[in-house]
C-alpha cells in the first residue's frame, strides 16, 4: 500500500487524503455485507474501512469484513481502547 501512496504523491505532487469509514453492526450480517459491498469504491480510493462488531457473531462478521479488506473490531477490542 505504501508504494501506491508514494506513486500517487509523485503523480500529483501532493499527499492523498486519508479517510476512515466506520461501520457499526449488531446481528445483521446480510445488511453488513451489502453495506460493505457498497463501500468498495471508497476502499479502492485508499479509504480505510473499519467494522465495529457489537454482536455475538464474531466469526461471521470477521469473515465478511475480510472479503472486502476491512478491519474488524469486536466489542472486547473497543473496551480495551477506551
Amino acid at each position: 500500500m505504501r508504494v501506491a501512496k508514494e506513486e500517487a504523491v509523485e503523480a500529483t505532487g501532493e499527499l492523498a487524503r486519508q479517510v476512515s469509514i466506520i461501520v457499526c453492526t449488531v446481528d445483521r450480517p446480510l445488511d453488513l455485507e451489502r453495506c460493505l459491498e457498497s463501500l468498495r469504491i471508497f476502499r479502492a480510493a485508499s479509504a480505510e474501512i473499519i467494522v465495529v462488531n457489537n454482536g455475538p457473531h464474531l466469526a461471521v462478521v470477521e469473515a465478511i469484513a475480510q472479503r472486502v479488506d476491512a478491519k474488524e473490531i469486536g466489542r472486547a477490542s473497543c473496551r480495551e481502547r477506551v
